[in-house]
């Protein structure tokens, strides 16, 4: 229930897997009208001020100014949805996995929004039969054609994809070399969570 991190954690069953973008219809009367993230389970996130660069985000959203994607230098751009972004870091287009990248910064999976804003997407989406229901894919691009907004905050901490067994192995190897992800500047009674599979 989150007690043992210092949160209160509720859950919602999604029926069928209708896309990522269905999540925040299913949590809408959660959500309200607050600001809404979306972090993509698995990822790894460590370091460099990433507590301020999402509170960044967040008043960014609040504000109106516009939504936020984390994004992180890659030199394989091929393997990842890209954001291009502009010389103001605003992003003006995202692409999954191109043949062609315009840049070499991947989308990190942490994305921060205006719900009141973004619900208007999800909805229209949710009702294309075409649709992959896909934030990368299919909301994203539509609010940048509809000229939304979408500010690209490039980060330089750690950050590691592990949707693969090679990339889980790579972020365990990092771990273990004491060099990227520092477990020993934490509290002592920190749990570590793994499930072999």
């Amino acid at each position: 229930d989150g007690s043992q991190f210092g949160v209160q954690l509720s859950y919602a069953v999604q029926p069928s897997p209708d896309g990522l973008a269905q999540a925040f219809l299913i949590g809408a009367d959660f959500i309200g009208t607050d600001t809404v993230a979306m972090v993509l389970g698995d990822n790894i996130f460590a370091g460099h001020g990433l507590k301020k660069c999402l509170q960044a985000a967040v008043e960014t959203a609040e504000s109106g100014s516009g939504a936020t994607v984390f994004g992180y230098y890659v030199d394989d751009p091929e393997r990842f949805g890209i954001v291009e972004f502009d010389k103001e870091g605003k992003a003006i287009s995202i692409e999954e996995k191109p043949e062609h990248p315009k840049s070499n910064l991947a989308s990190m999976g942490i994305y921060i929004f205006t719900y009141k804003q973004l619900r208007k997407y999800l909805v229209a989406d949710a009702k294309d039969k075409d649709s992959k229901h896909d934030f990368g894919m299919n909301i994203i691009p539509a609010m940048l054609n509809d000229n939304k907004k979408l500010y690209a905050w490039e980060f330089d901490g750690y950050w590691k994809d592990v949707g693969t067994v090679d990339s889980l192995w790579e972020a365990n190897m990092d771990l273990l070399k004491d060099k990227d992800l520092d477990l020993y500047n934490i509290k002592k009674d920190w749990k570590i969570y793994t499930e072999d599979t």
